[in-house]
């Protein structure tokens, strides 16, 4: 894994001299394109998770789930729309088989529930450094008693920003945020002087976007530790300074997406898309390279679409 110092000076003559993008501009694009191609060894991380809540919210660093393990017990990754199948298992109510697997629940704005009686605050805490002018943290939420409220804030100094509401938050609809210098994180003490994390944001502009998944096999009120390990895919967010890593670090994939880049400036997409399949191929042979002796094999989803017309056969 290489710094994007350490690819500035590897790669920098592949960029137009003399021209207004800077390295880490053209690394950014090169590379927002090449984590869409595929699942590439570098981009996979393992970790584990107490899902006794029967959920799992992903940290911002990781996009997806590829494969998992409850209680040790492999299980399946299902799309969204897995409930609402015609010859589906329809709505899955807790407690279920292992065989149901993960159910991908899409795209939400925190990474915990809120409790039922909401939140009589929420705290922003900068991991590094001070806010700066021109920082900013907006939240929308909605309260017991006031409805829904637009908290704007602009930061100035200071490491941490606390909202205190008239009425509890029973809800957060959107967090968004602008040149942050550093992570924060979003947090708030439960009844028993737990802090809670319910937001993790980068460095940077941008929204809280969480991917969220249920674990059906999960008790409802269960007391029982529930362990979920994961294989996922690594989220990409913009590089920012020149110590920062960059995982996705292929030498020969990314000089031709900045060859794809370049030609693409040039309005010559024919060239571009040439150097864009070779960046493809260099990091496919890479994952092949990777698997060594592993090979995969056809799994059966048991309500897959169509096994009702296998059925008469057993």
């Amino acid at each position: 894994m290489r710094t994007v110092s350490q690819l500035s000076t590897l790669l920098s003559e592949y960029i137009k001299p003399g021209g207004t993008p800077t390295f880490i501009s053209r690394l950014n694009q090169v590379l927002d394109r090449l984590y869409q191609m595929g699942d590439w060894k570098e981009l996979q991380a393992e970790f584990e998770a107490d899902v006794s809540a029967g959920y799992i919210v992903l940290p911002p660093d990781y996009e997806s789930i590829l494969g998992a393990r409850v209680q040790d017990m492999p299980v399946p990754v299902h799309s969204t729309s897995y409930e609402y199948q015609d010859r589906g298992p329809g709505y899955l109510e807790r407690p279920v088989g292992g065989v149901y697997g993960l159910i991908d629940k899409g795209w939400v704005s925190l990474l915990s529930d809120l409790p039922e009686d909401g939140l009589d605050n929420l705290t922003f805490t900068l991991v590094r450094g001070a806010f700066q002018s021109g920082d900013n943290i907006t939240v929308l939420y909605t309260t017991t008693e006031h409805g829904e409220v637009l908290s704007s804030n602009n930061l100035t100094s200071g490491t941490t920003l606390t909202i205190t509401p008239q009425s509890n938050i029973t809800d957060i609809g959107a967090i968004s945020f602008s040149s942050l210098p550093a992570r924060v994180v979003a947090s708030s003490e439960d009844v028993d002087g737990n802090d809670i994390i319910y937001a993790i944001l980068p460095p940077g502009d941008g929204a809280a976007r969480y991917h969220r998944y249920e674990v059906p096999q999960v008790p409802e009120s269960t007391e029982e530790e529930w362990v979920l390990h994961v294989l996922c895919k690594r989220a990409f967010h913009p590089l920012a300074g020149n110590d920062d890593l960059v995982y996705l670090d292929n030498i020969h994939a990314l000089k031709h997406g900045l060859l794809a880049v370049l030609a693409e400036d040039e309005s010559d997409l024919d060239r571009a898309q040439v150097h864009w399949e070779l960046a493809k191929k260099t990091l496919s042979e890479g994952l092949h390279e990777a698997r060594g002796g592993a090979v995969g094999y056809p799994q059966v989803h048991v309500w897959g679409r169509g096994i009702s017309a296998l059925a008469g056969y057993y």
